[in-house]
């Protein structure tokens, strides 16, 4: 709703194009799912807890501190969620809104007249005043330390967010914008005719004077926004602009004489991804050996590997051998889509890795109940599934945009920079919600991987064999080493600043990301394992 006014406000001509139905949808559509599949798979994870303490929740509802509270064992991973889910979908939404809001002040000051500065500064602080009172006491609630945790103010905090916001949100986006008074007058008048229809006997009822009143508003009703009125609709944009349905991705165009000689690389880099992960997937599901948790996230980031170099190198490998560049639209998008959600995948599907090897080496004895079959599948399919929509979403919003400009891509996959320099008009929204999800599912699962990994060190610090020690580093540098790889290179391209961004640079830092770490993953994951091996040679000798 707040980019909503945003975009009704700051760029008035571009509002019928922008918000049209098929954005209003998806962005409805998404507002309403998003949430599901996060918050099912998080009370799965918390009610796996044993509970064997009080029965008595100290709460008017289910909250998730005190049902913590009565868990046994320990709740450090599920209080850190509690934290991670709360940045995601409260404190990043508070922020989107509080930067619509700042743009949105922004064109009010440059208003001449006083009494509509005063008039939509009126409606802005009340606005404002619910989205404090909401995301405050919910920010509060859940993202204070827990050790400042107190059963009583909780209580209170949640009659701001679960009972007040919803009795003052009608008031506030509702009752003082005068459509939705004309609205509900023309109800009334409607409901008075009704009854008068249905007892004619009642004629000394008079309605002469409030049909004239009611006529009048409707006339002038065009001054009645709740902000100062905007033309955007007298003035249908996109008039004398023509749309591309195409796109011509340029890849390696720059360097001619070398076309063959990159066709024939990235086959046999394309035949080796597949063959190696495709091995590795095979053994771990035909090998009885095989069947810990450890090597049934092997087996997913495996099939993983071989589904995302297949949404770009095929494509890269068609251009070079053919040099017919062209992309339609939709296969654009479809493209887009794809690339991004399995990279989300990659990189929660990681963090989930890297949580496994912390359990088993430090919480040995719980591991077979902290990691049983059941969270191991939760976990995969939370990974594989969280970033659908949200890429969904996000790749429609940036194809709902205007392309007006120049038709060619300079990249070698439909990737989100270069497509934004295509697009007509404002982007300065799209490019900070490519920043929120590079922090929410790049940025934060990085360090989810690098906490893991402290934890891991620090165990491994303490085994007496130096011997031992020597091999668990080994091992813990070349894996950390594939995750800087990944996570660095993504990270840099997304989160840099954009008058930074080259475009040789992203395609250079995009190969590292989208082809070479799923060329080496099975290298360090698995062919450094003594059981992957024995499971290989037991398969060749068959």
């Amino acid at each position: 709703m707040a980019y909503d006014r945003y975009v009704a406000i700051c760029n008035p001509l571009h509002y019928p194009l922008v918000m049209s139905n098929r954005v209003c949808i998806p962005l409805a559509t998404g507002s309403w799912t998003i949430g599901i599949r996060v918050m099912i798979g998080h009370t799965y994870q918390i009610f796996s807890l044993s509970f064997c303490r009080s029965k008595q929740i100290n709460h008017f509802f289910c909250d998730i501190p005190p049902i913590l509270k009565l868990a046994c064992g320990d709740t450090f991973v599920n209080e850190a969620l509690v934290y991670i889910v709360a940045v995601l979908f409260v404190m990043v939404p508070f922020l989107l809104i509080l930067g619509s809001y700042s743009k949105i002040v922004s064109i009010i000051l440059k208003l001449p007249s006083a009494t509509n500065r005063a008039k939509a500064f009126s409606t802005c602080s009340s606005h404002l005043m619910v989205v404090k009172l909401f995301f405050g006491s919910g920010i509060t609630a859940y993202l204070r330390p827990n050790s400042r945790h107190s059963e009583e103010t909780d209580k209170v905090l949640s009659l701001f967010y679960a009972i007040l916001t919803p009795m003052l949100n009608p008031m506030i986006y509702s009752l003082r914008n005068k459509d939705v008074i004309m609205a509900l007058r023309k109800l009334l008048l409607q409901t008075i005719v009704v009854v008068i229809k249905s007892n004619p006997e009642d004629t000394s009822i008079q309605l002469t004077e409030e049909t004239k009143r009611y006529k009048k508003v409707k006339k002038n009703a065009h001054v009645n926004f709740p902000f100062p009125q905007m033309s955007h609709q007298e003035k249908p944009p996109g008039e004398n602009l023509t749309e591309l349905i195409e796109f011509v991705l340029l890849g390696f165009a720059d360097m001619p004489h070398l076309q063959w000689f990159l066709f024939g690389l990235f086959l046999i880099i394309y035949i080796i991804i597949l063959m190696s992960n495709g091995t590795i997937f095979l053994i771990t599901k035909m090998d009885p050996a095989l069947q810990s948790p450890m090597y049934f996230f092997l087996a997913n980031f495996s099939f993983l590997e071989i589904c995302y170099v297949s949404t770009t190198l095929p494509r890269l490998l068609m251009n070079l051998g053919t040099q017919r560049r062209r992309i339609s639209l939709v296969a654009c998008a479809t493209q887009m889509c794809f690339v991004f959600v399995f990279a989300v995948t990659e990189c929660l599907l990681l963090a989930v890795m890297a949580y496994d090897c912390y359990v088993a080496l430090c919480n040995p004895l719980q591991y077979p109940v902290a990691m049983n079959h059941r969270v191991c599948i939760q976990l995969v399919t939370c990974a594989w599934t969280i970033g659908i929509p949200v890429q969904i979403g996000q790749t429609c919003q940036i194809f709902s945009l205007p392309f007006c400009g120049s038709n060619l891509i300079n990249h070698f996959f439909c990737d989100i920079f270069p497509m934004l320099k295509l697009a007509c008009g404002d982007i300065f929204v799209n490019e900070m919600l490519v920043y929120t999800v590079a922090v929410l599912f790049g940025m934060v699962p990085f360090l989810l991987v690098l906490g893991s990994y402290s934890k891991i060190i620090s165990i491994i610090l303490k085994l007496p064999s130096a011997s031992s020690r020597a091999k668990a580093f080994s091992t813990c540098f070349s894996h950390l080493m594939v995750v800087a790889l990944f996570f660095g290179s993504a990270i840099i391209t997304y989160l840099r600043p954009n008058t930074r961004h080259s475009e040789g640079t992203d395609k250079v830092l995009s190969l590292f990301y989208t082809i070479l770490t799923p060329m080496f993953n099975p290298i360090i994951y698995s062919l450094r394992n003594k059981d992957v091996i024995m499971a290989l040679r037991k398969l060749l000798c068959k």
